[in-house]
């Protein structure tokens, strides 16, 4: 392809060898121009994608082979209240709380640890992160690993605070309309008691023995 135009001019005529020459010195300057294209595309794609990884409002962190973070966007930034240089670096089962299925005790038996080592993408583990203030934070992380030299494993955090409140609400409702349930049966038994004291307490009798039945 033509990647540009050379033009030279003298008064007499090209020998052969001074075409040669000509055709070496476009030649090497054709490469120099290619390669300096290359480069430049390289660098916008590279911007380009760290905007893109910047403006997604998901946490994404990368983490080297021994679980370190190497990369952290704004939104992770964000979500553990920690700047993205005091998150690079950082091992990411000290930014844990602890708590749920990642959150162990111990860095092998951590979810992402074990990513780490069968190299098999783990989706949807629930767990703890611990924020620079001391505040919890419940997230949902999806872990891929890479064949990177310096990139092991990409972990996707979503918040999920919210979620865990309308799971908590809907719990607390559930509660009230058991509670609210078996007070509508007591009272109907009350009722009934009432009305013929000779089979006062029948039905609670009647419950526990089918309980204790099934329970055996």
């Amino acid at each position: 392809r033509t990647i540009g135009l050379l033009t030279t001019g003298r008064d007499r005529p090209y020998a052969d060898a001074d075409l040669r020459r000509l055709e070496h010195i476009t030649e090497q300057v054709a490469g120099i121009m290619v390669r300096r294209q290359l480069q430049e595309d390289h660098r916008r794609m590279v911007r380009r994608q760290a905007l893109l990884l910047q403006a997604v409002a998901e946490g994404i962190l990368g983490l080297d082979a021994d679980g370190d973070v190497v990369f952290a966007n704004a939104s992770a930034s964000s979500l553990l209240g920690r700047s993205q240089s005091q998150l690079h670096g950082s091992s990411f089962h000290s930014l844990c709380a602890h708590r749920g299925q990642c959150g162990a005790e111990r860095t092998e038996d951590c979810a992402i640890a074990q990513v780490l080592k069968d190299r098999r993408a783990r989706y949807d583990v629930e767990a703890t992160m611990s924020s620079a203030d001391g505040s919890i934070r419940p997230v949902r992380i999806s872990a891929v690993p890479l064949e990177e030299p310096e990139l092991s494993v990409v972990l996707t955090l979503r918040d999920i605070s919210d979620q865990i409140r309308h799971r908590d609400l809907e719990l607390r409702s559930t509660e009230r309309l058991r509670r609210s349930f078996s007070g509508t049966v007591a009272a109907l038994r009350h009722l009934a008691e009432m009305r013929d004291p000779y089979t006062a307490g029948h039905e609670r009798r009647v419950a526990q023995l089918a309980r204790a039945i099934s329970q055996r």
